[in-house]
């Protein structure tokens, strides 16, 4: 948005223009004011009104699910109905789990995407509150049964995960392949476990050892 506005202005007015970063904190900063107080329980989360809508001239239904009078503890899912359907039209997912990106409340924020037309594009935003094998699995069960209920059926042949065992145990009847970043990562941790972090910075004989360890992905 933010480039594409700038676009239409003239030499002047983009010279005058402070830089991107600082523009794009004082829009966050205006937005914030006009958003509602943060809960300090999920019992006083409630999302109602304009808030379960994207907004804009189309303004579509945004909410997907929320568990709120149900079981304890608290899934809410985002997805347009195009964002359904772009996941049903996709044979691959990309699926992962964010921590820093969660707002108070919860653990992670979860997205699943996929690619259509050569572009990449998030069809679904799950808050999460813990990284359990039970809730991955009412999850995936909540997000295929509101598919269903908007008489789609999505059936990916291949899903991109990291390396977190309990996201891979709830993917059934899917061949999993794993995200090779998440490998390097995986990669590093165990160097630091094992003490060679030094080593690996000064020998070029282990430094291409463990580049080989994550070549074997691609064999």
């Amino acid at each position: 948005m933010y480039a594409e506005a700038v676009s239409q202005l003239n030499a002047n007015t983009k010279a005058k223009m402070p830089v991107e970063n600082s523009l794009k904190r004082t829009i966050r900063n205006y937005r914030k004011k006009k958003n509602p107080i943060d809960p300090a329980s999920l019992e006083e989360l409630q999302i109602l009104g304009e808030w379960c809508y994207t907004g804009g001239p189309q303004n579509k239904l945004l909410l997907l699910d929320d568990n709120r009078l149900e079981g304890n503890e608290r899934i809410i899912m985002f997805a347009t109905h195009e964002g359904l359907v772009n996941l049903t039209k996709s044979s691959r997912w990309y699926m992962d789990g964010n921590l820093a990106l969660a707002p108070k409340l919860f653990s992670q924020l979860y997205v699943i995407r996929v690619e259509i037309n050569n572009n990449f594009t998030t069809s679904v935003y799950i808050l999460l509150q813990n990284k359990t094998l039970a809730t991955y699995e009412v999850k995936l069960t909540t997000l295929l049964k509101k598919c269903e209920e908007q008489n789609l059926y999505p059936g990916p042949a291949i899903v991109h995960v990291d390396f977190e065992h309990a996201v891979i145990t709830a993917i059934t009847h899917v061949h999993i392949q794993g995200c090779f970043y998440h490998l390097t990562q995986s990669t590093y941790r165990k160097e630091q476990e094992l003490g060679l972090q030094t080593q690996y910075r000064e020998d070029q004989n282990l430094i291409e050892f463990c580049g080989k360890m994550d070549g074997l992905a691609f064999l």
